[in-house]
């Protein structure tokens, strides 16, 4: 995936509302974006179909938060890393083979988006998802937690799953049926099964992860 990406939602996991409004600064940041994938376009020999201030709207649209993973951008700088703003906006491109076109872009964390640029964004959710849990699994072990108190959490967290998924229709359903299907995996693997899990997603992902040129 490239660095932008928005269309209209066919979700939505942020919060709605009125929407937020873009400051001087942030709108800095957002008319780069948008020159950016315009250069970037036209190396690659694709469309680019973006107002200027698309990315401005977006920013509104999305309640100032990233569309992967519903968290506020930020501005907050490490200076002495490669990319400075790992938490900052950026477009990336949902089909990677597609063009920078309204119905094909949003925005994301530059962090995210360079998880998700070699290998898309299933591969980038279930690293994540897996860290999660792995993490999740680690601190019951220091807390001491049974086995079969997990147990009990997880089967709590299925039926809530599946209420949930009496309400959701469409593609919202496919998603909560996806999410129903891995708590139950979750749960034939238990505590042990998904820390070793975790463990082998965690190292193919560090195997996998490109050099960055400097």
């Amino acid at each position: 995936m490239d660095e932008i990406s928005t269309a209209p939602r066919t979700r939505r996991s942020v919060p709605r509302g009125g929407n937020m409004k873009v400051d001087k600064a942030m709108a800095k940041v957002l008319r780069a974006q948008t020159a950016r994938s315009r250069t970037r376009a036209a190396k690659a020999g694709i469309v680019h179909a973006l107002p200027d201030d698309y990315a401005s709207l977006l920013y509104e649209r999305q309640q100032g938060r990233c569309d992967v993973t519903g968290l506020l951008f930020s501005m907050r700088s490490y200076p002495a890393a490669f990319v400075e703003h790992p938490f900052a906006p950026s477009l990336d491109r949902k089909d990677s083979h597609g063009g920078y076109t309204v119905d094909n872009v949003r925005l994301v964390r530059v962090c995210v988006n360079f998880g998700m640029g070699q290998w898309g964004q299933e591969a980038y959710l279930s690293c994540a998802r897996a860290a999660v849990e792995h993490a999740r699994v680690e601190q019951m072990r220091k807390e001491a937690i049974p086995t079969s108190e997990w147990h009990a959490c997880q089967r709590d967290r299925i039926a809530g799953a599946e209420e949930i998924a009496k309400s959701l229709t469409g593609v919202e359903l496919s998603r909560q049926r996806r999410h129903i299907a891995s708590l139950k995996r979750n749960l034939t693997l238990g505590p042990e099964g998904l820390s070793r899990a975790a463990q082998r997603a965690l190292e193919t992902s560090r195997s996998k992860r490109p050099v960055p040129v400097r």
